[in-house]
């Protein structure tokens, strides 16, 4: 097909005529009718388009008899096809319209596809068009004057495009927000910044957009969080809007942010640890396994760092140490307390006569083996599961009870997983 060709795909009910007329609009190079089976009930509107249109003044009155739609409109053979549907059931309508719209959309080389649903059910009608809307097919509908309630005035009907920029972005909208709940924030705001100027060039008003820019603020700042851009997190939460609104049932998000920022050019602190902690299991929630590992070996190393600085004043950035010696530095000079205390508790592998921290290369065998150590194996959910449960249960617990006996926040909660209302 050539890109200037286009597809018509209407819904065929008891009159031809607005058929007719949605046919007349334009060349169309081939046509889908949507048409209700024959059954022993009666013949069903497929029988308008295969074998002949009856005009009837009542029911048992016949006026007349006419050739089938496609003879009537003048198509060849082999640019037509019925796709029978039922004609009370939208949900079984609406899986075989979309198989099919998907599949001309798929097939039909840059060809325009054009969905009338006038004639039909009103459940066809509604099928046709969430069918549609779903595969992105333009709607179009036959309309004229209408003096009552009954029916357009014959004669009176013309075809018209159907505006569906509202409806799409609707739809489009409430995907884009869902993301939330796998924190893709970053798809999210683009989507939103996309969705945003589609709308805006259908000459929406600022307050009409108003939703979709905050949409989009809120994630840009999420998203930033997300990469430990604290500051610009802080910054795209400062807006007094922001400031107060409830966002997983919370509203301190951007003293949050504020405090996180505050330290971000600083050595690390207890609020800090407990973030990257967080953002481990982001990744993790996203099938990253490696990526989460790889923040846990960070968290591990960046409190021993964070301990030898504030109880030893020992600054690792100057005297560089690693993860195990910077622990066993630290148990060295400070044998007692929570972390100590973790540390030479007797380990759960099994190892004989084993502590934790006797048996810390061994856990971090599945860190060493990850392409972003120095193997090539994967990190498995098991992996991932074995660690980050070791963590949560030991070494986040020092962390808490050194933080307070230090004095330090480390009160934080994980990222928001739902857009608010906006």
């Amino acid at each position: 097909m050539s890109s200037k060709s286009a597809i018509l795909v209407c819904t065929v009910g008891g009159s031809h005529q607005p058929v007719l007329k949605a046919l007349q609009a334009r060349a169309w190079d081939h046509v889908v009718f949507v048409c209700t089976p024959e059954t022993g009930a009666g013949r069903g509107s497929v029988a308008m388009v295969e074998q002949e249109v009856i005009e009837t003044r009542s029911a048992t009155e016949v006026l007349r008899k006419l050739p089938p739609i496609p003879v009537l409109a003048g198509l060849e053979a082999g640019k037509w096809e019925p796709v029978t549907v039922p004609p009370d059931d939208p949900d079984t309508a609406f899986a075989i319209l979309a198989d099919r719209l998907r599949a001309l959309c798929r097939d039909a080389d840059g060809a325009e596809i054009v969905a009338d649903f006038t004639g039909g059910t009103k459940s066809m009608s509604a099928a046709l068009t969430l069918a549609a809307l779903d595969a992105g097919a333009a709607l179009q509908l036959v309309t004229g004057e209408r003096p009552d309630l009954v029916k357009v005035r014959d004669r009176t009907e013309q075809a018209i495009a159907v505006r569906t920029k509202r409806i799409a972005g609707a739809r489009e909208f409430e995907r884009l927000a869902a993301g939330w709940g796998r924190f893709a924030y970053q798809e999210a705001a683009d989507g939103f910044g996309r969705l945003w100027s589609d709308l805006k060039a259908e000459s929406l008003s600022r307050e009409e957009l108003r939703p979709l820019t905050r949409a989009k603020e809120l994630s840009e700042a999420f998203a930033a969080w997300d990469c430990f851009d604290h500051k610009r997190a802080a910054g795209g939460l400062a807006k007094a809007a922001y400031r107060t609104l409830g966002i997983d049932g919370r509203s301190d998000w951007h003293d949050l942010a504020a405090a996180l920022a505050r330290g971000q050019n600083a050595p690390s602190g207890a609020l800090h640890l407990r973030d990257l902690w967080h953002n481990a299991r982001r990744c993790a929630a996203r099938g990253r396994y490696d990526d989460a590992v790889a923040r846990l070996y960070r968290l591990w190393e960046a409190m021993a760092q964070w301990l030898l600085r504030e109880d030893c004043r020992i600054d690792t950035a100057v005297i560089q140490t690693g993860l195990k010696k910077s622990w066993d530095l630290y148990l060295h000079l400070q044998p007692n307390g929570a972390a100590a205390d973790f540390w030479h508790r007797p380990t759960q592998l099994g190892v004989k006569h084993g502590n934790e921290i006797d048996v810390l290369e061994l856990r971090l065998s599945a860190r060493y083996k990850s392409i972003l150590a120095h193997g090539w194996d994967p990190v498995t959910p098991a992996g991932w599961q074995s660690l980050s449960q070791w963590t949560e249960t030991g070494l986040l617990e020092v962390l808490a009870r050194e933080a307070e006996r230090l004095g330090e926040a480390h009160d934080l909660p994980q990222l928001p997983t739902a857009l608010p209302t906006l």
